[in-house]
C-alpha cells in the first residue's frame, strides 16, 4: 500500500446522506510525512453491537467511506494489521488538521505518537449523519526532505 503518486492529498468530496438512521464516516488516509494519499488501503469496521465486521478499502486517492447504523452504540475502525514501512494502526485526523502543519512540526508530532495506536473507536453524534475522519499513516522511519506547507505546490 505506496502512497499515491498524487502530490498530496485532496479533500474528499462531501458525500450525499445516507439513509435516515445510518451515519457515514468519510475521509482519507494519508501519509504523515509526505501527505500523500494511502490507495488500497484495507481498513474493517466492527460493530459493537452485533460485532459484525465490514470490510472496505481506501480508493486510488486514498478516500473511503463507510456507513454504521445508528441504531448501533459505536463501531471501531482497524486498519491493515501492518503497512510495511508504518508504524502500526492509524491515528486519527487532529484539530487543528496535521496536515496543515509544516514538515517540521509534523515530524515532531510523529516522535511523541510512540509506536503504534490502538483501534479507532468511532463515535457520533446520532445527529450527525455525516461524520469526517481522516486518517493518518506514520512512518516508521521519517524521510530526509518531506514536502512541507511552506514549499507545497
Amino acid at each position: 500500500m505506496p502512497p499515491a503518486e498524487q502530490v498530496e492529498a485532496d479533500d474528499p468530496p462531501v458525500p450525499g446522506r445516507p439513509a435516515p438512521s445510518w451515519c457515514r464516516f468519510y475521509g482519507i488516509a494519508y501519509d504523515l510525512a509526505t501527505r500523500r494519499p494511502i490507495r488500497a488501503l484495507p481498513l474493517a469496521l466492527v460493530q459493537q453491537d452485533s460485532q459484525a465486521e465490514r470490510h472496505l478499502t481506501t480508493d486510488c486517492l486514498g478516500r473511503y467511506s463507510i456507513d454504521i447504523p445508528i441504531s448501533d452504540s459505536g463501531a471501531t475502525l482497524l486498519s491493515a494489521p501492518d503497512i510495511p514501512g508504518y508504524k502500526p494502526g492509524l491515528a486519527a485526523e487532529e484539530d487543528p488538521p496535521l496536515f496543515d502543519l509544516s514538515a517540521s512540526d509534523r515530524h515532531h508530532v510523529a516522535d511523541r505518537m510512540g509506536e503504534g495506536f490502538e483501534p479507532l473507536p468511532l463515535s457520533y453524534d446520532c445527529s450527525q449523519q455525516l461524520v469526517r475522519l481522516d486518517l493518518v499513516a506514520v512512518p516508521k522511519r521519517w524521510p530526509k526532505n518531506p514536502p512541507s506547507s511552506e514549499n507545497a505546490p
